[in-house]
């Protein structure tokens, strides 16, 4: 073998990502394979979390 390997961790694959986003999201793998509905699903919950960043970041301002 003629050179070395790259450095860091391997990438990850398509599965592991859908995996991951799966269990953060109580998600099934067949909702990862229609595309559309997937797109809606994380859309939302992403919309959800970023709503409950914003109530929580505005909750821990100072107060007088």
């Amino acid at each position: 073998m003629e050179g070395s390997r790259p450095r860091g961790r391997p990438k990850r694959t398509w599965r592991e990502v859908v995996q991951k986003d799966c269990q953060a999201r109580k998600l099934n793998r067949e909702d990862a394979m229609d595309r559309s509905r997937w797109k809606k699903l994380i859309k939302d919950v992403d919309n959800q979390d970023r709503c409950e960043l914003v109530n929580v970041s505005s909750d821990t301002g100072s107060h007088k």
